[in-house]
């Protein structure tokens, strides 16, 4: 799936747990949060925090995404997937500029102003496992 990530349209991640998938979005701009499960929207606030929380319940099952920013206009961004307290999954947005990396704060700002990209988003994605 191809997805439109920036700051104007939006940050989204995507799980694929127990045969759904769940997808995780968010806008720094505008502090919107929504939570899909298989297209359907579960959730939805708007939020202005660094960090949140949604929660949700699927078929007797209680999920949460945690989003943590830890720098709004550089990023990285971390969504971690809850299910029933247990963390089973994560991804982090990063961004790449094939410039050097004190170039990497004007690329966004000059990203976020005129609409146009010159990084690429990259998610990583981690599968945790509980002992």
């Amino acid at each position: 799936m191809q997805r439109k990530i920036s700051m104007f349209h939006g940050y989204s991640f995507v799980f694929n747990q127990d045969g759904k998938q769940i997808e995780a979005w968010f806008s720094a701009l505008s502090g919107a949060e929504k939570v899909y499960i298989d297209g359907v929207l579960v959730s939805a606030r708007r939020n202005f925090s660094i960090n949140s929380k949604n929660e949700f319940t699927v078929a007797g099952d209680t999920y949460v995404t945690s989003l943590e920013q830890v720098n709004v206009i550089m990023g990285p961004f971390i969504c971690t997937l809850t299910k029933n307290d247990q963390v089973v999954k994560r991804q982090k947005l990063l961004f790449s500029s094939s410039g050097s990396k004190w170039l990497l704060f004007p690329a966004v700002l000059l990203g976020a102003i005129a609409g146009v990209n010159s990084f690429q988003p990259i998610i990583q994605e981690e599968n945790v496992t509980n002992s």
